[in-house]
């Protein structure tokens, strides 16, 4: 019989008792009771033993067995479980941590808690800093170290240094031009640099290059000038104590006239002194004169310039050709102005044995009559005389003039011709 609820046991198979049988033979060992025969056949041969296996429960399917036990039962486990927490009361993981004497569990626990949820992960430092990995914008305020420029919008205001990449092109105006990108030349405008924005100057000093050669203007003490222009000592002092030595001749008139024999006059030539000497100073013509001009033109060299309230004697030989024999050389003289009276002739050959003759005074210039010289190959000659006396402001010179009877053809005042004067 089986109780309530216990479970039917399967029918066994020829073959699952056989087999049984198998198993349980190992197991028997001689001794303590009656030895069993030898079994032959098979197991249904063997009517008690397969009785005796029908009313075994098949391998598989025990049903499960109930015990009771105690912990006393178990050797040490009282032990075991007094050494463990109490379920429902585990500390929080920060207490655990706070309590715990381990240095890297703290700072492991305030490292993972500045990761925010979701955070990058798998990425090397050199990737998560490399800003071509970077996304999004950045605000200007929250970087420091960028210059004025980079912070401004619009027109830019202020101070800035470095080169210009080539990306904008600079125009300056004003005193100073130029335009162009990266670098370019400027240029002052003339007149743009003032006295004021030149360098300072000592008292007392001027602006001249002393050194040989071209270059920087350089300032000079006043000094260094008179060193320079070789001036006596009285230039600058105004003294006539400090006047030493002779005064240069090349300084008076040139030098032109002086010599052992000549003296200088107020009127500021040189002449030779009254008496025994001549009395007449000479102005030589070195080279030849040559005009084609119908109108008198002055001739280079032959004037003298009379000194105030001084009376003058004076006289020209003129050697004289043309370049048409029908044309005639025509000479005249010019007065200075504030004259207080002054006379003079002009005799003119117009052949070998003719003549032009004109007279005439300060009032107007004179000027030979048309006439012709007999030929061109030979020089013939006219003669000026005339007396001249200055008044107290004369201005201008007298002098010896020259015209073409025709326009266009040269007439010449050869080499050799003169003009003497002298103060009566």
């Amino acid at each position: 019989m089986r109780g309530i609820g216990t479970p039917r046991r399967p029918k066994r198979t020829q073959t699952e008792n056989e087999k049984i049988l198998s198993n349980v033979s190992k197991y028997i060992v001689p001794g303590g009771g009656a030895a069993w025969g030898g079994i032959t056949g098979t197991l249904a041969s063997q009517t008690d033993l397969n009785a005796a296996l029908a009313g075994k429960q098949a391998a598989g399917s025990y049903a499960a067995a109930s015990h009771g036990h105690v912990i006393a039962d178990v050797t040490g486990l009282q032990t075991a479980l007094d050494g463990k927490q109490a379920a429902g009361s585990y500390q929080p993981l920060a207490t655990v941590l706070t309590n715990t004497t381990a240095a890297f569990t703290t700072a492991q626990e305030t490292k993972l808690s500045g990761i925010a949820t979701g955070a990058t992960a798998n990425q090397t430092d050199a990737f998560l800093l490399s800003r071509a990995n970077h996304t999004g914008t950045q605000a200007v305020g929250t970087i420091t170290g960028l210059g004025t420029l980079a912070t401004q919008n619009g027109t830019f205001s202020g101070t800035s240094s470095g080169t210009n990449t080539g990306d904008q092109t600079i125009t300056l105006t004003g005193d100073v031009t130029g335009s162009g990108t990266s670098s370019f030349a400027a240029t002052i405008a003339n007149g743009a640099v003032s006295l004021a924005k030149m360098a300072n100057m000592a008292t007392g000093s001027l602006i001249y290059r002393k050194t040989a050669g071209a270059g920087a203007p350089e300032v000079q003490t006043l000094a260094t000038l008179k060193t320079d222009l070789a001036l006596a000592t009285v230039a600058t002092s105004g003294s006539a104590a400090d006047l030493t030595g002779n005064l240069a001749v090349a300084r008076l008139n040139s030098g032109t006239g002086a010599s052992a024999s000549t003296f200088w006059r107020g009127d500021g030539t040189w002449a030779t002194p009254g008496g025994g000497a001549d009395p007449w100073t000479y102005l030589k013509l070195g080279s030849d004169f040559v005009t084609s001009s119908a109108t008198a033109v002055d001739v280079t060299g032959l004037a003298f310039t009379p000194a105030a309230n001084t009376q003058y004697e004076f006289e020209a030989l003129l050697l004289l050709r043309t370049a048409t024999a029908t044309v005639g050389p025509r000479p005249g003289l010019a007065w200075p102005t504030g004259g207080t009276d002054g006379v003079a002739d002009i005799v003119m050959p117009t052949s070998g044995t003719a003549q032009v003759l004109v007279f005439g005074n300060i009032n107007a210039a004179l000027l030979a009559a048309v006439g012709g010289l007999p030929n061109t190959t030979q020089s013939y000659p006219a003669r000026i005389r005339g007396n001249f006396m200055a008044g107290a402001s004369p201005s201008g010179t007298v002098k010896v003039q020259m015209a073409s009877e025709t326009g266009g053809t040269n007439v010449t005042v050869k080499t050799g011709s003169f003009l003497r004067y002298r103060i009566i």
